[in-house]
């Protein structure tokens, strides 16, 4: 019986407490495993292992369990599942853990590294063994003579249509689970630095610098926007006072207009009914004279004396009207001058006040593209600090903002796992037998294509 170390999974001297690959005590990740080199099922130390080391920078929190299998039929009593120790190709994402020695940090160092949006996997020792890969493709086993390589074929694109279903799917929680460690980072990195007072940095501090200067202008664009937001609120505020003043000072002006319009409407009508009576009254002279004239007698005195005192008559009425008419005419023109300068004002001022909400708008606007550059910079900054603190230990003090992050990285390093299974699965076919079985298909296809056309021109 040997020990195994619980963390990386290495074997461990005889009587050593300390694993010499990850420097973890034994018991001190969930304990050395105690695992029998004689079971056949182990294979000792016979099998072939294989390492890929992937570019991958993110600490090692815990070994790595294995993926589910996304609901492909994987048996969990058969001896070689994934917990076996047979032929691995293991993706190696060994990083410095916390109780290594910390390396010095370089200025930009995490940040620079990362090149892309989503925080490194905190998987350490993700293998993914040759069986669990077989198991989740589940193309059997390639057949040995041809007559087995079309049902083959046929199967194989039948599953891997499955399997491309099964890895979008994957992509797409993978993706998830990025953002999720993405956003715990960043938070974890606003604690900190809101908290560096408080806390010992050191190992960060090009990080907490990089942070507290993003911040810093992100601040100083917010205090800048804030007071010419504040001039130009205070400006809309006077040019809305005077408006109303404007809008006081015009009202009198318009109830005068409105009086004396009415006035001068029923003035007019006066004048109009005097005037129609005393064409009236010219009209029946005419036509008293012109009857006179066509009898060729002389107008009837008596009658033609009354039509004339009634035409006088009218047309007195009528002068009479015209006087108020005349005057009521030049006091609404005054009136209306006057309200008419006060409503050019007040159209200026309410010009005045809407430029001032156009500056407003664009104020907005600048300030909205401006600090959205800023805080897109303040973000990658805060997962900076809080990837290269949390790969050193120092969120520790934090409690549940370290916890999250921890939580939200372990769940990432099995999506991002069980993706690359799913990957690996969806190539795992013979793919000797797979052509031949392809080109049997495409000659009977030939063939019968052959048959028909020579049927036909036949």
């Amino acid at each position: 019986m040997q020990n195994r170390c619980g963390s990386c999974g290495a074997w461990l001297t005889p009587g050593a407490e300390v694993c010499d690959t990850c420097h973890h005590r034994a018991g001190a990740s969930g304990g050395a495993g105690r695992v029998d080199l004689d079971d056949p099922l182990r294979g000792g130390g016979d099998l072939l292992e294989l390492e890929l080391d992937l570019p991958v920078e993110a600490p090692a929190r815990r070994p790595a369990r294995p993926a589910a299998h996304d609901g492909f039929d994987a048996d969990p009593l058969d001896p070689l599942g994934a917990s076996a120790g047979g032929a691995a190709l293991e993706l190696d994402l060994a990083a410095p853990v916390r109780n290594a020695p910390p390396a010095p940090v370089a200025p930009g160092g995490a940040a620079e590294r990362r090149r892309t949006a989503a925080p490194a996997a905190t998987a350490r020792g993700m293998a993914l063994y040759d069986v669990e890969v077989q198991s989740l493709a589940d193309y059997g086993r390639a057949p040995d003579g041809i007559f087995g390589a079309i049902p083959y074929t046929l199967h194989v694109l039948s599953r891997r249509s499955q399997l491309k279903a099964a890895l979008s799917s994957a992509t797409t929680m993978r993706q998830g689970a990025e953002a999720a460690a993405r956003r715990a980072l960043v938070d974890l990195g606003r604690e900190l630095l809101s908290r560096a007072g408080t806390l010992d940095l050191g190992q960060v501090s090009a990080h907490l610098e990089a942070a507290r200067r993003v911040a810093g202008e992100l601040d100083e664009r917010a205090t800048a926007a804030s007071a010419e937001r504040g001039e130009i609120e205070q400006r809309s505020h006077q040019l809305d006072a005077r408006v109303r003043e404007a809008q006081a000072d015009a009202n009198p002006w318009r109830d005068k207009e409105t009086k004396l319009r009415t006035q001068l409407e029923t003035r007019d009508a006066t004048l109009k009914r005097a005037t129609a009576q005393l064409r009236r009254a010219e009209i029946e002279i005419r036509n008293a004279v012109q009857q006179a004239e066509q009898a060729g007698q002389p107008p009837d005195p008596d009658r033609l004396a009354a039509l004339e005192a009634e035409r006088e008559a009218r047309t007195a009425e009528v002068a009479v009207a015209e006087g108020p008419v005349r005057e009521l005419t030049r006091e609404l023109g005054d009136i209306r001058r006057e309200l008419a300068s006060r409503l050019a004002a007040i159209k200026q001022i309410e010009d005045e006040r809407r430029a001032a909400d156009d500056a407003l708008r664009r104020l907005e606007r600048l300030h909205a593209a401006g600090t959205g550059a800023a805080s897109r910079e303040l973000e990658e900054a805060l997962l900076a600090l809080g990837e290269e603190a949390h790969l050193r230990g120092l969120d520790q003090p934090l409690g549940p903002a370290a916890a999250k992050a921890e939580a939200t990285l372990a769940a990432l390093g099995e999506r991002q796992r069980s993706e690359e299974l799913h990957r690996r699965a969806l190539d795992a076919y013979d793919k000797p037998a797979f052509k031949k079985g392809a080109a049997i298909l495409g000659g009977a296809a030939l063939a019968v294509l052959v048959t028909l056309l020579f049927v036909i021109v036949r």
